[in-house]
């Protein structure tokens, strides 16, 4: 044997079992690892495969759009870059799928549309903000400074069906997410210039426009407080539920955030403001947001507590607009700590990552779930080799509770680079039936693991070798166990 490890010991008269959620593969990827690789949105496509998208430095000193898709068990299936003419800046801003597993992403400086095995199909002049997939066409919003701007592109070549703009005041309008309904409306929310007074200057609100699927204007509404001179509007999430649209946005220049749910005639039906909730201050960073298809609201984000501590925060708003209940997360040391995404399993369980200051040099990833009744379930911490800045962006959960997360993580020399990470619910030891017990872990598919047992930690049994399967895990059936009071294992790389 080349190496061993004692990763878990487990008496046999313990328990019947011990499962606990725990990752099963880290993925990074970079280019240029002493430069800037970001990921920032993660899809599970159709057949259950998992597509991250983000930013990534070429050789050439700009960034590239990257997607990449991942099997389940960790393996690349394949890896797209998108580099525009004469080496243009590609930061990528948005991403979405159709049904047929198609991906389109925007950015910096084209919307790019890949199909289900990677290959690019067209790209169209629109560096937009948000991206999102209609039946047979796409919409983008948010490539102009001074506007809101809004186009419907052709599905299958990704010509221009129609553009709209938006303007109120001949000042900064940028329109910052998009969102459709079953019948394909498109409504688009993001910051709105509304007043300017000298010599104070201009106030922004969050500003939400309807359009019907020709591009018909329909309505106009706002979140009901006014704005801020400094820059801290922004639309952050939006979701349409049945016929109403539910949009999340920083709303206030003291850092506030609220969720606002407006019905078909954009009517706003409710609005939820974040409060103190005994913290003693108002402000809050709303950073993501996801509608159940019964209307409850989940908003992640931060919450103040003793300026400039935060502590992630993650809220339920019901369906009739009032805090069904509010989770907070703090980890071992004091600083920003913040939810940047948040999913649903099928069940009603909810799922954060983030940010969270860790013991190193920065920021570690962190994941969370939470029941349906707000109480934490698990954390899953993330610090990666460089012990520097490992934020998350990105999560998603698959039908059998696996948990995807992504984002970017500091490297060694200075950079950062694209970092993926599974989490899954694996029994690691099991008493059977008939007393034999079950070992399981997960590993690096096809590699093999060898099984030891002892019953005094100076002489080691070996039990036998396994290699991993197409998934990951590997497994080995004692079955000599019920011969022993007790037995403990540790599993190595021979």
């Amino acid at each position: 044997m080349k190496r061993a490890f004692l990763i878990s010991c487990f008496a046999l008269c313990a328990a019947e079992g011990y499962s606990q959620v725990q990752q099963a593969w880290v993925k990074r990827y970079s280019l240029v690892s002493s430069a800037t690789n970001q990921a920032t949105a993660i899809a599970l496509s159709p057949e259950g495969n998992v597509v991250v998208a983000g930013s990534s430095a070429s050789t050439n000193g700009d960034c590239d759009y990257v997607i990449i898709k991942y099997a389940p068990n960790g393996q690349q299936i394949w890896l797209t870059r998108y580099d525009s003419p004469a080496n243009g800046a590609d930061f990528l801003r948005g991403m979405a799928q159709d049904s047929n597993g198609n991906v389109v992403v925007t950015g910096t400086s084209k919307t790019l549309k890949l199909n289900s095995g990677g290959t690019p199909v067209w790209t169209s002049p629109f560096p937009g903000r948000a991206v999102v997939a209609g039946q047979s066409d796409i919409y983008v919003t948010g490539f102009s400074e001074l506007d809101f701007a809004t186009a419907k592109l052709n599905g299958t070549n990704g010509t221009n069906l129609w553009t709209r703009t938006y303007d109120k005041l001949a000042q900064p309008d940028v329109s910052q997410v998009v969102a459709l309904d079953a019948t394909e409306n498109v409504y688009v929310a993001g910051v709105e210039t509304y007043t300017c007074v000298p010599p104070e200057g201009c106030k922004q609100q969050i500003a939400l426009i309807k359009y019907d699927s020709i591009g018909n204007p329909g309505w106009t509404n706002h979140f009901p407080y006014s704005g801020s001179y400094a820059n801290h509007v922004e639309a952050t999430g939006i979701s349409c539920v049945a016929t109403n649209v539910v949009l999340t946005g920083n709303s206030r220049g003291d850092f506030s955030y609220g969720t606002g749910r407006f019905d078909p005639g954009g009517v706003q039906s409710w609005f939820y403001y974040l409060d103190s909730d005994g913290l003693g201050a108002y402000e809050g960073n709303g950073r993501a947001m996801i509608v159940e298809a019964s209307g409850n609201v989940y908003v992640t984000g931060s919450q103040s507590k003793n300026y400039p501590n935060y502590v992630c925060a993650t809220v339920k708003v019901g369906t009739n607009g009032h805090k069904v209940w509010l989770s907070q997360y703090q980890g071992p040391v004091q600083g920003l700590h913040q939810g940047n995404a948040v999913s649903l399993d099928n069940i009603g369980n909810v799922y954060v990552a983030g940010q969270s200051p860790g013991n190193g040099t920065g920021n570690d990833i962190v994941a969370l779930k939470y029941d349906g009744n707000g109480n934490q379930l698990w954390v899953q911490r993330y610090d990666g080799p460089a012990h520097g800045d490992d934020i998350a962006t990105g999560i998603v959960v698959d039908n059998q509770a696996n948990v995807y997360v992504t984002g970017y993580s500091a490297t060694t020399n200075g950079g950062t680079e694209f970092v993926t990470i599974k989490y899954a619910q694996l029994t690691n030891i099991q008493k059977k039936t008939d007393s034999s017990i079950q070992l399981q872990f997960f590993g690096t598919p096809g590699s093999n693991y060898g099984f030891q047992a002892t019953t005094n930690f100076l002489n080691w049994t070996n039990l036998g070798l396994v290699s991993a399967d197409t998934n990951g895990i590997f497994q080995f059936c004692d079955t000599n166990a019920p011969s022993f009071p007790y037995r403990f294992y540790r599993y190595y790389f021979p």
